[in-house]
């Protein structure tokens, strides 16, 4: 897995600029996230149907239908077994097995929340979809080894400092588009983890981070 990091703090804020989150109650409403072709580590995605419509930065949309289309695999790690969960394959993908021959990209994570999810596209699109709130990082336990974490409210307005709790942070990744490709970028390399405005453009629609902590813990503003 790739781990040369072409990024600067710029571009990585840039990544998410766009992405318009709208909540309810229990739910929100995501706008504008990018889904790239190919693989993609999606915060909440776990079916088609939970596109709503194009992204509102379109000028000329493709129909809800033709983006639903697109989308040919959802996965989910299950930590117990060790292994990938199919969530859901495009019809010709399943009834031919197809799916069998694509894998998503190999995992650095031991522990992945179920909001966290590998969709395959075959085509890019901006999109706008429904998914569940963001999870509060004090209701839940970070455990020794790898954890994937979305952007959520307390991370974009925090220093990594500041939201770390009690966790000592060995490894910082996130996937994401760079020099053309989608790939494992190491976060920890280039993002000081006293600096508020790390992540003040990020959101958890645009990035997962996949972080690796000595012993179990807990995260969360002091």
């Amino acid at each position: 897995m790739k781990q040369k990091i072409i990024l600067s703090i710029a571009i990585l804020s840039l990544l998410s600029l766009a992405v318009l989150v709208y909540a309810q109650s229990d739910k929100q409403i995501i706008d504008n996230y990018t889904l790239s072709s190919g693989w993609n580590l999606a915060y909440g995605l776990e079916d088609p149907q939970q596109i709503i419509s194009a992204g509102s930065n379109y000028a000329s949309p493709p129909t809800v239908d033709e983006i639903r289309s697109s989308i040919e695999l959802i996965y989910i790690w299950d930590n117990s077994a060790k292994e990938y969960v199919l969530l859901y394959a495009k019809r010709g993908t399943l009834e031919t097995e197809e799916y069998k021959n694509f894998n998503p990209p190999e995992s650095i994570a031991e522990n992945i929340p179920t909001s966290t999810v590998w969709v395959y596209a075959e085509r890019g699109h901006s999109i706008k979809y429904e998914a569940a709130s963001y999870p509060s990082l004090l209701e839940r336990t970070i455990k020794k080894g790898w954890n994937f974490v979305p952007v959520s409210e307390e991370i974009r307005t925090n220093a990594i400092n500041d939201f770390k709790g009690n966790c000592v942070i060995e490894s910082l990744y996130t996937y994401a588009e760079d020099d053309g490709r989608t790939q494992w970028l190491n976060l920890k390399e280039l993002l000081p983890f006293d600096d508020t405005r790390a992540f003040g453009e990020a959101s958890a629609s645009e990035l997962q981070l996949a972080i690796k902590v000595k012993d179990d813990c807990q995260m969360g503003v002091q």
